[in-house]
This record gives structure tokens, sequence and C-alpha cells, in this order.
């Protein structure tokens, strides 16, 4: 035990720290029922969660009135008020291996309650649709649909008009 308890604070480097001070300074919008349901839509389930004993199905079950309190307990989250429960995770090992002995040999998940997991999704989900607004149309990367196996397709299609002109062509990327 006294063996995981060091590689653990090598790992992360802050066992026995103090919590974190969170500042209440909430700037933008409001968290909607929309994006909270939206972010329901996402999770999987069936899955593991924290011994809260809440698991998503639970959440989904009240349907329009978990949504409702769901988007108060995000709203408070983004004011700064988190809950106790919310700031703690279960640490759980897994052998990567079946002989597995030495805590190399294994992967450190960490468990966290369902009720984080939806307005972390939330949270994700508003951000990547800021990024998606202010990408411009020629962004080849982080689009659905624009990768850069696009980008290469579209330049040697360029290229190859360019040849059959028999043109000086000049390309640059950054």
């Amino acid at each position: 035990m006294r063996r995981w308890t060091e590689y653990i604070k090598d790992l992360y480097g802050d066992v026995g720290r103090k919590k974190p001070e969170i500042k209440k300074i909430m700037k933008g919008r409001e968290f909607s029922p929309a994006g909270i349901q939206k972010a329901m839509k996402k999770m999987k389930r069936g899955k593991v969660g924290r011994n809260d004993g809440i698991l998503f199905e639970h959440i989904d079950v009240l349907g329009l009135f978990g949504v409702e309190k769901l988007t108060e307990i995000a709203n408070q989250v983004y004011a700064g008020e988190v809950p106790e429960e919310m700031l703690e995770s279960i640490f759980v090992t897994l052998p990567k291996n079946a002989d597995a002995n030495d805590y190399k040999d294994h992967h450190m998940i960490s468990l966290m309650s369902h009720i984080t997991k939806i307005i972390l999704c939330a949270i994700l989900n508003r951000i990547n649709d800021t990024i998606r607004q202010n990408l411009s149309k020629e962004q080849f990367r982080y689009k659905p649909g624009k990768g850069i196996q696009n980008a290469i397709f579209g330049l040697r299609s360029l290229m190859g008009k360019g040849i059959g002109k028999k043109k000086d062509q000049l390309y640059e990327g950054i």
C-alpha cells in the first residue's frame, strides 16, 4: 500500500494538497436545458459511476424534470459553486496484462459521477460550438468532413490542373 501511495504521489504530485480555490466569476451565457439534453444524448448507457449511487439511467428516467435540475446544477457550477462531491474522484487500478505484479503494469482510471460527466460534456459542446463559429472556411483541421486528407486532395487537384497548362506554380504551406 505504501508503494502505491508513493506511485500516485509521483504520478500526480498533489497527494495531500489543499483543494483549489474556485473564483466565483461567471462570464457568458448560462446553460440551457437544450444544451444539457444535447450532452445527455451523447452519454453512453450502462457505464459504472462513482459510489454516489446516481447513474445516468436514473437521471434519464426523470425526463424534463431531470434536465431542469441538471441545468440548475450546471449553472451553479458555472457560477463557481461546485458541490464537494463533484471535486472528488475515485482512482481504480486495472492490470495491463494477466501477470501484472508491479504498479507500472497497471492502468489507472478515475471514476467520476455521471452528473459531472454530463456537465463536462455540455461544457465541451459549448467550446466546440464556439470554435466552429470562429474557424475560417479555409480551415482544414478540427472540422468534421474537412480533414488534412481533404486538403491534400484539393491541393493535388490544383497542381494537376496547373501541370496540364504548363504554367509555373508556387504553393506555400503553413
